[in-house]
């Protein structure tokens, strides 16, 4: 069979494959020593179409493509590249012509020794044999139509056919059986009424094509007025609809509707708000019950701009009463009142318009016509422009008017300016004492010579108040602050204040305690000999040797005793021969359903803390820690390709992680395999672990273990004090962006969740204020590709592109030094 030849011309020439194999694509078997990746093609059987007169001309082969690589994903890739080279192909390919291949099947197998994985694909090849010669004896030559004994072309004439016969079971002369020249002529077909616009549409009632006259009913629907809709298709949001009454033209939401009920109605409709979901009637118009009137109505929503290149006029209403706009009678504009020009009367004040009487009357008194708000203020002050009544009635009744805000001061003082109404008495009633209060002022004056030294008193002592209604005062002795020489004796308590941070001495309920300011609890208090220490309660005598301080959870200290933890606990279980392969209740795993391994013999133990049940197959651990698991288990099967799987469960309920696979190959060689598995665990007091084995192939046969082993094993001591807890990690508070953003201190530690459905920049400022070590989270959740953009100055390092790699990646922004940034994460690649 040369099928072999085509499936290398194929692979060999497609650089998908080669690219990843090179020339190691070989048949049956690879040769010695080759590394992965390669290929393996191999006849699995042909399964010939031969006719009753002669060979097979087409072949079906059955081939098998086995794909090697180091790794499960290299193996599984290049088996992908291998189906798109073949699968649907056809073509000659070395020779051989392949009229088609269709992919069958894929299976993994894992090696050992070495350790690799294969992807065994199946394919069907149908191969014709366009150059077979056809063994026989003398070849047929100069034979006619007429002489195969089931053909009889007995008065034949030109232009007939043969038909066959099934009365006579032959092929006999015959006319043309005729046919149809026309449309007309199909039985199917009615063209009666047959027009120019006309199209011809199936009539199930009658079962046959008929005229149908779509454009003119169309046309006779818009002229009459008769009730339709004319739409796309499904698509109804888009519509023209006519009835008797009403005409309306839509898309989505927003429509026209002309409604004609006497008086007749137009509404404009149109949809608002951000998603467009939510219609408005933006405009309508009612007709009048009288005749030649309308009514043009713009609701409150709804405002008239009127736009220059950079600016708008609004018309719009928000009142909560009626209002009328009326215009003028004859030619004229309406303006802004800060746009109209002051008229000749006004810049006279003849007329005096646009004020009140009041004002005109001020103005009449104040020929000047300044510009201020007080106008009987400037009546009694013709001068005094730009200051209040009261302002300018002060200046009259002070002629000096000096700039100050204290007029009646000033009259009284004239002199003293600058200060308070207060100050400037104090100054006339004691000249020479400025800067000081009105009881200072007056204790200096009734005491003109209590001023410098005092005669008297004895080193050390010091002037103190004698009273406390005046000024007098003594020599008394002080307290000696140098402790350090003198002993201080407290008969009461006695606190020491700074700032709020209180040092209280209590001589008589034998305490000390030490307060920070603002707080409740003492930072510090001892008292008759127990120490708290800022809320926490320490024993009040020492520990033994070797003790710890432990907390009750509550603020309390005391010593404990620490474990040595030299204890060493260790279980093997084995499985006994009877339940091994060729005992007498030998252990099938043959089946996808795992089964409890019956480890029933106990091997070996060490210490009491692990215990063996060798009823229910388990081992049970009495104490809380952590312990290792190992299983070791060879099988044998009776199927090639077998693949026994074991872990381990926890409890009879919990699987715990990790797995261990077999491979058994070919039955008739190498037949055993080791599968080992390990794991170390935490467990608590009185959990129980069981050892579970399946066959993960779909083969089929039975799968036995010829030896086996389980043991459980503590990894250390009874488990130490829990450590201090770590610092918390950064919480990264949620933040929605919606279009292209600037970096700023306000999106430091957040996750920037970018929620757009075209492309959006994220751009990163130079030399910006957040922090140097500033990190960004950065999710595209819409459709649209988010780019991180440097501005001027700003370096950003990646091994990539700076766009995300579609929705819902993620990438991650790290400032490192101030102008200086690196993009991880999911990104377009470069």
């Amino acid at each position: 069979m040369n099928v072999g030849k085509a499936v290398y011309g194929i692979l060999s020439s497609t650089s998908a494959v080669t690219d990843i194999v090179s020339t190691n694509i070989f048949p049956e078997i690879a040769e010695q020593e080759t590394a992965t990746p390669f290929i393996v093609y191999q006849l699995q059987g042909v399964a010939p179409e031969d006719t009753h007169d002669g060979p097979s001309k087409l072949d079906e082969v059955r081939m098998e493509i086995i794909c090697f690589s180091d790794s499960y994903n290299g193996a599984a890739d290049l088996a992908d590249k291998v189906r798109g080279a073949l699968d649907r192909v056809s073509g000659t390919y070395n020779g051989v012509n392949v009229e088609s291949v269709q992919f069958n099947n894929v299976d993994i197998e894992i090696e050992y020794d070495p350790r690799r994985y294969s992807q065994v694909t199946t394919y069907t090849f149908r191969i014709k044999r366009d150059n077979i010669t056809i063994a026989a004896g003398t070849p047929v030559t100069g034979a006619k139509l007429g002489d195969l004994s089931d053909v009889d072309v007995a008065g034949v004439s030109d232009g007939q056919f043969i038909k066959y016969v099934a009365a006579q079971q032959e092929w006999q002369a015959a006319d043309s059986a005729g046919g149809v020249t026309s449309l007309a002529a199909l039985t199917d077909v009615d063209l009666t009424g047959l027009g120019n616009t006309s199209v011809i549409n199936y009539n199930s009632a009658t079962g046959k094509w008929q005229p149908v006259d779509h454009l003119g009913v169309l046309y006779t629907n818009l002229k009459t007025g008769v009730s339709t809709t004319i739409n796309d298709g499904a698509n109804t949001n888009s519509a023209l609809e006519l009835s008797a009454t009403t005409a309306k033209l839509k898309t989505g939401i927003s429509e026209i509707l002309i409604t004609e009920t006497s008086p007749g109605d137009i509404d404009f409709i149109v949809a608002t708000d951000g998603s467009g979901t939510t219609a408005y009637t933006a405009l309508n118009i009612d007709g009048s019950i009288s005749a030649n009137e309308a009514v043009f109505n713009i609701p409150v929503g709804t405002q008239l701009h009127i736009k220059s290149a950079t600016h708008y006029a609004y018309l719009r209403y928000s009142g909560g009463a009626n209002a009328s706009l009326s215009l003028p009678t004859s030619s004229g504009t309406i303006a802004r009142l800060a746009d109209i020009a002051l008229d000749s009367a006004v810049a006279a004040n003849t007329a005096k318009t646009g004020i009140t009487s009041g004002q005109a009357s001020a103005i009449t008194a104040n020929t000047a016509k300044i510009s201020y708000t007080d106008a009987s203020a400037v009546a009694a002050n013709t001068a005094k422009t730009g200051i209040t009544s009261q302002q300018a009635s002060d200046i009259t009744a002070n002629n000096a008017k000096v700039s100050y805000t204290d007029a009646s001061a000033v009259a009284a003082n004239t002199a003293k300016v600058g200060i308070s109404t207060q100050q400037a008495s104090d100054i006339t009633t004691n000249n020479a004492k400025t800067g000081i209060t009105s009881q200072q002022a007056s204790d200096i004056t009734s005491n003109n010579a209590k001023v410098g030294g005092i005669a008297g008193g004895t080193t050390g002592q010091a002037l103190v108040k004698s009273s406390g209604t005046d000024y007098a005062t003594q020599w008394a002795n002080v307290l000696d602050t140098n402790l350090s020489n003198t002993n201080l004796t407290l008969n009461a308590d006695r606190t020491v204040d700074t700032d709020g941070n209180t040092l209280t001495f209590d001589p008589n309920g034998g305490s000390v305690r030490l307060l920070e300011s603002g707080a409740s609890t003492p930072y510090i208090n001892c008292e008759q000999g127990n120490l708290q220490l800022n809320g926490l309660s320490f024993p009040n005598s020492d520990g033994t040797s070797g003790q710890v301080l432990q907390t009750n959870g509550s603020g309390s200290l005391s010593f404990i005793n620490v474990s040595s933890g030299t204890t060493f606990d260790y279980a093997r279980a084995i499985m006994s021969a009877s339940v091994l392969k060729d005992g007498a209740s030998e252990q099938d795993f043959d089946s996808a359903t795992a089964q409890k391994v019956k480890f029933d013999t106990s091997a070996d133990t060490e210490g009491t803390g692990i215990t063996i049940d060798t009823t229910n197959n388990r081992i049970t651990v009495s104490a809380a820690g952590y312990y290792q698991l190992t299983s070791n288990i060879t099988f044998n099967a009776s199927a090639t390709r077998t693949t026994p799987a074991t872990f381990f469960k926890k409890n009879g309920s919990t699987d715990l992680l990790g797995e261990g696979y077999g491979y058994i190959r070919n039955t008739g060689g190498q037949n055993d395999n080791n599968n080992l598995v390990t794991c170390i665990v935490e467990l608590q007091a009185n959990d129980y672990v069981e050892v579970f084995s399946f066959d993960s192939s779909t083969v089929g046969g039975s799968c036995f273990a010829t030896q086996a082993f389980f043991e459980v094993s503590s990894t250390g001591g009874a488990t130490g004090a829990t450590g201090a807890q770590g610092a918390s990690g950064t919480t990264y508070d949620v933040v929605t962006l919606t279009g292209s953003t600037t970096l700023s201190s306000a999106h430091t530690t957040k996750y920037l969740v970018v929620n757009s459905a075209t492309a959006v920049n994220i751009t990163v400022p130079a030399s910006a204020s957040y922090d140097t070590y500033a990190e960004f989270v950065i999710e595209q959740r819409g459709s649209g590709a988010v780019t991180v953009v440097a501005a001027s100055g700003v370096t950003i390092n990646t091994s990539e592109t700076l766009v995300s790699g579609g929705r819902y990646a993620v990438m991650g922004l790290k400032r490192t030094a101030s102008n200086v940034y690196t993009l991880t994460g999911e990104r377009q690649a470069s």
